[in-house]
C-alpha cells in the first residue's frame, strides 16, 4: 500500500498555481485557460465580482466561459493558494443527480 504525503499534494499543487498565476501592476491572475487571449478571438470580457475576487469572463459567439480569476494585489500569495484550494467556483455546469442529493 503507497503512503501519500499531503504536503508533497500540496507542493504539486502550489506548483500548478504558480505556473498558472500571471502578475499585472495592480493585480494576480489565477488562468484556467493558460495564454487565453491568444487562443480564442473574443471582442467581448467582463470581470463579475465575487467579494475581493473577481470572475473573468469573455464571450465566444453566444457563450460566455470562465477564463480566469482575478485577485487584488494587495493579496498575499499564500492567502491566494489556500483561496484556490479552499473554494471553488463553477460556471454552467450540468449537475448530476449526485450534486443534487
Amino acid at each position: 500500500m503507497a503512503i501519500i504525503h499531503f504536503s508533497d499534494y500540496r507542493d504539486r499543487r502550489t506548483g500548478l498555481a504558480l505556473k498558472r498565476l500571471r502578475v499585472d501592476d495592480h493585480y494576480y491572475e489565477y488562468c484556467f485557460i493558460p495564454d487565453y487571449e491568444l487562443k480564442f478571438h473574443f471582442l467581448h470580457c467582463e470581470a463579475v465580482q465575487l467579494a475581493d475576487v473577481f470572475v473573468n469572463l469573455i464571450e465566444l459567439k453566444t457563450k460566455p466561459v470562465m477564463v480566469s480569476l482575478l485577485f487584488p494585489k494587495r493579496e498575499k500569495l499564500e492567502d491566494i493558494l489556500n483561496w484556490l484550494e479552499t473554494y471553488r467556483i463553477a460556471f454552467n455546469e450540468k449537475k448530476t443527480p449526485a450534486d443534487i442529493a
